[in-house]
């Protein structure tokens, strides 16, 4: 283990989503192996460097973009989540940036980011809709559980996960929950998913 990647884990021992930050280092390791053992360069993105990229005004980094970064960047990105110092709409961009890396430690990221107390439901919306894209039909069943919750957000953030899976399954939850949803506004989000 890398003096950093201690830093790492004892910043995370601190922090709500310390367990999870922590699995999920853990998994990072292999990719960083992976890319030793065919002779790529392995660089190491601060978090610093993908703050600013964050940070861009008009649009989020695309998939390239992150990918350039190196094997890293996703470790970086939910470090940075974690962090209590990270501005909200920084975090909302790497809830959204995390969606292109369909692995493990992104799944396990991401249902914490729903399940844990004290995350707003702006964040849990996007950590729904990153779900659906990262991980399609595979995610519908964690998805679906969202369709409980008890912020508005949340549940319309959940039809428009499930109806970007796109799936008759996914499209069956919707107009179940839909047919009981008692917000109108919700009701509404539903019924133009469906028309989708």
């Amino acid at each position: 283990m890398s003096d950093g990647d201690h830093r790492a884990m004892v910043s995370a021992m601190r922090s709500p989503l310390a367990l999870v930050t922590l699995a999920c280092m853990f998994g990072f390791g292999l990719g960083t192996a992976s890319a030793q053992a065919v002779g790529q360069a392995v660089t190491r993105p601060t978090a610093s460097q993908v703050q600013v990229i964050l940070s861009q005004y008009e649009e989020a980094p695309t998939a390239e973009q992150l990918r350039r970064m190196g094997p890293d960047t996703l470790r970086v990105l939910i470090s940075l989540y974690d962090e209590e110092r990270t501005p909200a709409y920084v975090r909302l961009r790497v809830l959204s940036a995390v969606r292109h890396y369909a692995t493990p430690a992104t799944r396990t990221f991401l249902l914490a980011v729903l399940r844990l107390p004290n995350q707003s439901d702006l964040h849990q919306r996007q950590a729904l809709l990153s779900l659906a894209s990262a991980f399609g039909d595979g995610a519908r069943v964690e998805i679906a559980r969202s369709l409980s919750s008890q912020h508005p957000v949340v549940r319309e953030a959940a039809g428009r996960a499930l109806r970007r899976i796109g799936t008759a399954a996914a499209r069956r939850l919707i107009v179940e929950h839909g047919a009981r949803e008692r917000d109108p506004g919700v009701r509404r989000t539903f019924n133009e998913e469906l028309r989708r």
